[in-house]
């Protein structure tokens, strides 16, 4: 039971080896600060239903990981006493062509208003938020305060990966991590079943990143490119594992990429390991170096000082994601990629290189020289619960349905109008595509994985209080105090 002045924080989970462990350490410190908080987290679409079913008159915070296009979803949030906080997981790196074509969040988006903060990895964009949003982004309606996920890349977590490596005796150390960005191209769900997909989702009002006819104009230059540098780039790292067959490698393809056409190139290859299991940060701590064609684990590495080599032998100033570039040397063909590989894996990187790395990050990640998950904390706990969001209600029968009817009521009459009315759905195979896409992002959350975490954040901040979990249901549980 939640007494009258508990305050309930909702934190969703998309993708696991993402956002569990920095979402996770950031819910410790909230409760850190304030006895009175209780925590609910787990799988996304469990998080919703509870907050959309729950009977308690408690206030609570929603920090969602992207941007909601429905009006009539902030309507039902907020008539469940809800706040709508946006931290979300794609907040920096970005390249030109995505920018422009279709920024997070969108453009002149009106449900703005609606939220109640949107906490912006750095000042840049914040920027470009405030470019495209001016009538709705005001002063009170958003903070700089990083993003937890660079806080655990920082040296004084890596024991909490070591401890929590379910594969200890497995691990290697002074490898070359590859990791790859391409999942225009070579993603789990093939271009055509995306098309067949994205091409019908329907936002209301217009609203979105991109409309379902201009998602073919949008998505195929990116893979188009990326169809170029792709076998490109696997000739370029066959080229090293082969020059270089003293040394080990390991290859971390993007977690929505099809991993099994990096196992058929490099399946003749010994001193090659592939894999996306555990997350990158769990792997990197143990790399010499890092090769990637763009990717924001370079970023992330970054924040460990390991340097990284950005192989790009087909080039784009539109398609490549630009802060992972400029933080990176950059190689061109193989020749380079090889001499460039030899040097940075003998020599240490100079504390010069370190500090222009950090000055380049700043702007994009602000938590470079502090603990972002502790602020997150500190404003959270601070928001004003008794804040009025005014809320221009949604009259249409669609958003009266979603507000009064119950969430299973209102889900059935859902499913049976679009069996009825709507002439275009997605194909079988389509579905059972995307199914084990997101089969891949969470898999399954046990209580004892989260109760490792837990005691293993409790070892390096000894001032965390001592937590009771609770498993509500499957990949769905409850933190609070004693």
């Amino acid at each position: 039971m939640n007494g009258p002045d508990t305050k309930l924080l909702l934190v969703p989970i998309e993708t696991l080896k993402r956002e569990l462990d920095s979402r996770l350490l950031l819910s410790l410190k909230l409760l850190k600060l304030n006895k009175k908080w209780k925590i609910i987290f787990g799988k996304v679409d469990l998080v919703g239903s509870y907050w959309r079913n729950k009977k308690c008159d408690n206030k609570f915070i929603y920090l969602s990981k992207g941007t909601v296009y429905s009006k009539s979803y902030y309507q039902k949030l907020l008539s469940k006493k809800g706040y709508y906080f946006l931290l979300d997981e794609e907040g920096a790196i970005f390249s030109k062509y995505i920018k422009e074509k279709s920024p997070r969040g969108g453009k002149n988006n009106d449900l703005i208003q609606y939220m109640s903060q949107i906490i912006f990895w750095g000042e840049e964009e914040l920027k470009n938020y405030l470019e495209r949003h001016k009538k709705y982004l005001t002063l009170e309606k958003y903070s700089i305060c990083g993003n937890p996920r660079y806080d655990l890349c920082k040296k004084k977590y890596n024991y909490f990966y070591h401890a929590i490596s379910k594969n200890k005796k497995d691990e290697q150390k002074n490898f070359i991590m590859i990791d790859s960005a391409f999942g225009g191209f070579n993603n789990i769900v093939d271009f055509k079943s995306q098309l067949d997909h994205w091409s019908k989702i329907k936002y209301e009002g217009g609203r979105g990143e991109v409309t379902p006819e201009n998602w073919l104009e949008k998505n195929k230059p990116l893979y188009d490119f990326q169809s170029k540098l792709f076998p490109k780039f696997v000739e370029g790292i066959k080229f090293i594992t082969n020059k270089l067959p003293d040394y080990k490698f390991l290859i971390r393809p993007h977690p929505i990429e099809n991993i099994n056409t990096w196992m058929d190139h490099f399946k003749d290859h010994k001193n090659v390991k592939i894999t996306n299991k555990d997350t990158a940060v769990s792997h990197f701590i143990n790399a010499r170096l890092m090769i990637h064609n763009g990717c924001s684990t370079a970023v992330e590495a970054s924040f460990s000082n390991i340097p990284s080599i950005c192989y790009l032998p087909v080039y784009s100033d539109d398609y490549i994601q630009e802060l992972p570039r400029d933080i990176s040397f950059l190689a061109k063909n193989k020749e380079e990629l090889l001499e460039k590989v030899l040097r940075l894996y003998e020599n240490k990187i100079d504390q010069d290189y370190q500090k222009n790395v950090r000055r380049i990050v700043k702007p994009h990640i602000d938590n470079i020289d502090y603990e972002s998950c502790e602020k997150i904390a500190k404003l959270i706990n601070n928001y004003d619960f008794n804040t009025i969001i005014n809320f221009e209600y949604d009259f249409t029968l669609k958003g009266q349905l979603q507000k009064y009817l119950p969430e299973k009521i209102y889900f059935l009459l859902a499913n049976f109008y679009g069996k009825i009315f709507k002439k275009s759905k997605d194909k079988l195979t389509t579905k059972l595509k995307f199914k084990e896409r997101d089969k891949i992002k969470f898999s399954s959350l046990s209580y004892d994985d989260v109760k490792l975490r837990i005691n293993t954040f409790k070892e390096i901040d000894k001032d965390l209080p001592n937590i009771n979990l609770k498993e509500l249901k499957e990949n769905l549980f409850e933190l609070s105090l004693n």
